[in-house]
């Protein structure tokens, strides 16, 4: 770092600990919003009133200068900005969160695998009943779902 980087670290490092622990409450509401762990809608929103208070009284405008790695702050606060505006389809953690089926099966040479008309439905319709499995008898998509080996359907 440049002696004036570091200057102008050091002249706003209050301000700089205060806007991170405002965006950390605002990133944990929005979190527990898509997760499901507010009791109502009321209680969601009166976090989200408390928690975005913060960052809209104290940091309604962010100017980042041109000092050091400006680039990645302006990717940072485009991020904290997208956090309660993107559904939890659109966000990277619901993906990574999502269950895997049947993992323990080694993947199925090409000319082993079942026809069109045999596959697996679409994710529409994610039933266990419209789930095909064919590995061993232990499966963590039958012990998941509470099937038996004979009532999840195979492919011929």
């Amino acid at each position: 770092m440049s002696a004036s980087a570091t200057d102008l670290y050091l002249s706003r490092r209050d301000a700089y600990a205060a806007f991170l622990s405002a965006a950390d409450d605002e990133s944990s509401v929005c979190w527990w919003k898509a997760d499901g762990q507010y009791p109502s809608v009321d209680a969601t929103r009166q976090a989200q009133d408390a928690a975005y208070a913060a960052t809209r009284d104290a940091f309604n405008r962010i100017v980042v200068e041109p000092v050091g790695p400006h680039k990645e702050a302006h990717a940072v606060i485009e991020q904290i900005r997208q956090l309660g505006r993107a559904g939890t389809e659109e966000q990277d953690w619901v993906r990574s969160r999502r269950p895997v089926r049947c993992s323990s099966t080694p993947p199925v040479p090409a000319s082993q695998r079942p026809s069109a008309a045999h596959r697996r439905p679409s994710r529409a319709d994610p039933s266990p009943s419209a789930t095909r499995c064919t590995t061993p008898p232990f499966c963590p998509l039958r012990a998941r779902t509470g099937a038996l080996s004979s009532a999840v359907p195979r492919c011929p």
